[in-house]
């Protein structure tokens, strides 16, 4: 083959089933994403929560800010956006009016993530749904397909597509990998104990990533971190490689699966992992996706024969047949008209002059964000509006050797003592005092909270506001809060070998009354 030829394949031309999978697997973790904030979304979506609407407008994370759930302030109100989100998502995942619905997903999932506080997980999943919107990822295995097949709309019957944000999609993997691995240059990643250090995070470490601690010793540390830096080093190799490319892009899907699951077994890291697991659909060739195809056609033929099964195909088979009666017929004399054509041209072009502007802001604030050059105001705003961040450096340079939390000691009007943060963000340990307790299991907006708020005063106000309010949420008069004081807990990680963190500390950040 070729190199021009070569290259195309590498990078433009994608397989319209592994769109139809990527579509899905975004749609997912989007719905997961919504119901993760809706468990919290008195807290930290309405007035009543930690970052009231007036607080985040006047000071937000990032200046500036767009989100459409500044609209909501009551739980009813921001409860009916979340709904009208999750109906979006469920359009996106069943591929009905595909087109819109992944324009209104991004908008939907940059909403939620500029209402709250955000972190690289949900950076990442905003920029797939911003890339997949220049990917047509509707035209196979969707309702929009089905439809069309129904009406007797012309299809070509092509299983590839030349897509020019699929070369898009794979930079910015390519740069995640590639900058995470460059960024990794500390003493702890050299020296193999960042993954001792990063498993000594109480706010962050799962059930298992506890229970592997405490046998973890150097030189499993070792192997752990440097097998992480050498998949980090090695992944952006294999998604630019235009040589051997099955084998490469396969190389390159094993080895980011195994990196990510590896991750939710021992750490929680939002929606990184699920994001980047994501991705990993849009980067099948044709072979495997053909073979995904036989296996599904395979098990779905054995599917079919379960009585309620059949009767919701069939179901299913009756409202297509309805939906595309009701939706008009594309007349072919029509569709060849000048101005029909004429018309789909120029909204090719205004698709691609828009990819084209994105992809340049983006590599713009690629060169600003991990170098001494800032770029032009205009630009920080932009990056800021459309959370097109590019800076990459998790755990890094150095693995964090200190863990971090938040505790209150309110005193109630009947003289109990409570911890009205710790309470929700962390069940298993109510009222853990001048301790971190091991598995603290939080929520993530709840460990970005306690990241932040301590040390911005802006937000300080609503914190002690949103104290006050304790008797409201459970309940008990007798819960009024009289005084209260809010600490930053820390405790120094063990040396590898060792297991019981050291030289834990307290210092107050607020008081009340003063």
């Amino acid at each position: 083959m070729r190199l021009p030829d070569r290259l195309r394949q590498a990078y433009l031309v994608a397989d319209l089933r592994s769109l139809a999978l990527g579509r899905m697997g975004l749609a997912s973790v989007l719905l997961a994403n919504l119901l993760m904030r809706a468990l919290v979304l008195r807290d930290f979506y309405t007035n009543d929560g930690l970052l009231p609407n007036h607080t985040l407008l006047w000071r937000p994370e990032q200046w500036p800010v767009f989100s459409l759930l500044f609209v909501a302030s009551t739980p009813a109100m921001a409860a009916t956006v979340f709904v009208l989100c999750g109906l979006v998502f469920v359009a996106l995942l069943v591929g009905y009016r595909t087109r819109a619905a992944q324009v209104l997903s991004y908008l939907a999932v940059l909403s939620l993530n500029a209402r709250s506080f955000f972190n690289g997980g949900d950076i990442v999943l905003c920029e797939l749904a911003l890339w997949s919107i220049f990917l047509p990822v509707g035209r196979r295995w969707s309702i929009d397909a089905a439809l069309d097949r129904r009406r007797g709309a012309a299809t070509d019957g092509a299983t590839e597509v030349v897509a020019p944000a699929l070369a898009v999609l794979l930079a910015q993997l390519f740069f995640i990998y590639l900058l995470n691995a460059i960024h990794k240059n500390g003493v702890t990643w050299r020296d193999g104990s960042a993954v001792h250090y990063v498993l000594h995070q109480d706010t962050i470490a799962t059930s298992f990533g506890v229970w592997l601690r405490g046998w973890m010793t150097p030189g499993l540390s070792k192997a752990l971190s440097w097998g992480t830096m050498a998949l980090e080093w090695t992944l952006p190799v294999l998604l630019a490689s235009p040589i051997a490319l099955r084998a490469t892009r396969r190389a390159a899907l094993l080895l980011a699966a195994s990196l990510h699951l590896g991750f939710v077994l021992c750490i929680d890291l939002e929606m990184f992992t699920p994001a980047m697991l994501a991705c990993l659909p849009f980067l099948l060739r044709g072979e495997d996706a053909a073979a995904f195809e036989r296996w599904w056609m395979a098990r779905w033929s054995r599917l079919r024969v379960w009585p309620p099964l059949a009767g919701a195909v069939q179901a299913s088979a009756a409202l297509l047949d309805a939906m595309a009666a009701l939706t008009p017929r594309p007349d072919p004399a029509a569709t060849r008209a000048p101005i029909v054509v004429r018309a789909r041209r120029a909204a090719v072009l205004v698709r691609r002059l828009i990819l084209l502007a994105l992809v340049a802001l983006a590599a713009e604030r690629l060169v600003a964000g991990n170098s001494r050059w800032r770029g032009p105001l205009w630009f920080e705003r932009a990056e800021a509006y459309l959370m097109l961040y590019e800076r990459w450096y998790m755990f890094a340079p150095e693995a964090p050797r200190t863990d971090m939390n938040v505790s209150i000691d309110a005193v109630t009007a009947e003289g109990r003592h409570v911890d009205p943060f710790n309470e929700l963000a962390s069940p298993g340990h109510p009222f853990p005092g001048k301790f971190i307790p091991p598995h603290l299991n939080q929520s993530p907006l709840f460990v970005e909270w306690a990241l932040k708020v301590p040390f911005i005063p802006d937000y300080q106000q609503a914190f002690q506001e949103w104290v006050l309010r304790y008797p409201q949420r459970t309940g008990r008069p007798q819960d009024r809060i009289v005084s209260f004081r809010a600490y930053i807990v820390e405790d120094d990680s063990p040396p590898p070998g060792r297991r019981a963190p050291t030289h834990t500390r307290a210092r107050q950040f607020y008081q009340y009354p003063e």
